[in-house]
């Protein structure tokens, strides 16, 4: 992806990215001239792209996070991209549904709730039943686990570690399978658009999930 595409695809989600050169990052604020606070942003450092959290709170010079660095401009850019998206769905779409649910969450609450806002029933499974392009959930040791299935039925763990608590585990599941699920139906868009040529790969879906990868 090319910058200006960034810029152009997520400004219609009112979401701005301001291009500085060898900083391209997220301004979060409604009033310009609020001054600009913690933020995460893409930075040429020592000659490499990183995706870097940047936090000016209170602070007289930047403390700068390095969280990913990457071989090329162009992937930087897709993975500040899918990085954003993800925020925007999570807190515009996710929150408030899964913030709705008065009830104790389990695997077939988490379902029901799936079928109540018009996710199939493919985008989760279990080890017994793989399902590409899927959240997996599964139990190791006393504790949950989650892993995204990708092509081939390839495993990606998360990097989380295990949850003992299934009402807390399985209501944060909704974050990664809804998630998934819009950004499979904005590749959708994207491709019949012309505007990608390929699907965002394992690996860029694994991160845009918040698995360190």
């Amino acid at each position: 992806m090319k910058t200006k595409q960034v810029i152009s695809l997520l400004s219609k989600k009112n979401i701005k990215i301001v291009d500085e050169g060898n900083i391209i990052y997220h301004d979060y604020r409604k009033v310009a001239n609020v001054p600009l606070e913690n933020h995460d942003a893409i930075i040429l450092m020592d000659g490499v792209w990183k995706f870097c959290f940047v936090e000016l709170e209170r602070r007289n010079e930047p403390d700068i996070q390095v969280k990913k660095s990457f071989s090329s401009k162009s992937d930087a850019l897709e993975h500040l991209f899918l990085n954003r998206l993800y925020w925007h769905w999570l807190f515009k779409y996710v929150v408030p549904n899964r913030d709705s649910v008065d009830k104790l969450w389990n695997i077939d609450v988490l379902r029901e709730i799936m079928k109540d806002l018009s996710i199939p029933e493919k985008y989760l499974c279990t080890p017994e039943k793989l399902h590409e392009k899927s959240i997996c959930v599964f139990k190791k040791d006393g504790k949950w686990f989650e892993a995204y299935i990708g092509t081939n039925k390839q495993m990606f763990e998360s990097s989380e570690e295990g949850f003992d608590d299934e009402d807390w585990f399985f209501s944060i599941r909704i974050n990664s399978i809804y998630c998934l699920y819009l950004l499979d139906k904005y590749t959708e868009e994207l491709l019949k658009r012309k505007k990608i040529k390929v699907p965002f790969s394992d690996i860029q879906i694994a991160n845009f999930l918040g698995y360190d990868i």
